[in-house]
């Protein structure tokens, strides 16, 4: 196809220039809205170490426990637990070994959790 005025290698230059210009700008969109998401569900951004379902625990190693994991004990900190709720309303129990003033403080030595 030839545009009147323009040699087809013109015009297959200006397609192709056209087409990586709209690639660029689904890309800046897509980083946008991401970035966007991430900013406003910071909890669903937050990415768990041990895959637990709510508890947002601060490690990635587990902590040691007995028989099972409602066992769990400290060899190092202090113990920390507490329960959050799955989107299907089952019960999780949370559990970290710290030595910071609040639950929110570390060092963490290690983390659990189990329903």
């Amino acid at each position: 196809m030839t545009i009147t005025g323009i040699s087809s290698q013109t015009a297959a230059s200006a397609t192709k220039t056209n087409l990586l210009r709209r690639k660029g700008m689904y890309a800046a969109a897509t980083a946008l809205i991401g970035g966007l998401a991430t900013l406003l569900d910071s909890k669903a951004a937050h990415a768990d170490p041990l895959g637990s379902p709510c508890c947002e625990l601060a490690t990635g190693r587990w902590c040691p426990y007995t028989t099972g994991r409602d066992r769990w004990y400290c060899t190092t900190g202090n113990r920390t637990y507490w329960t959050c709720r799955t989107s299907s309303g089952r019960t999780v129990f949370c559990g970290e070994c710290a030595d910071g003033g609040d639950c929110y403080s570390g060092p963490f030595y290690c983390s659990i959790w189990y329903y």
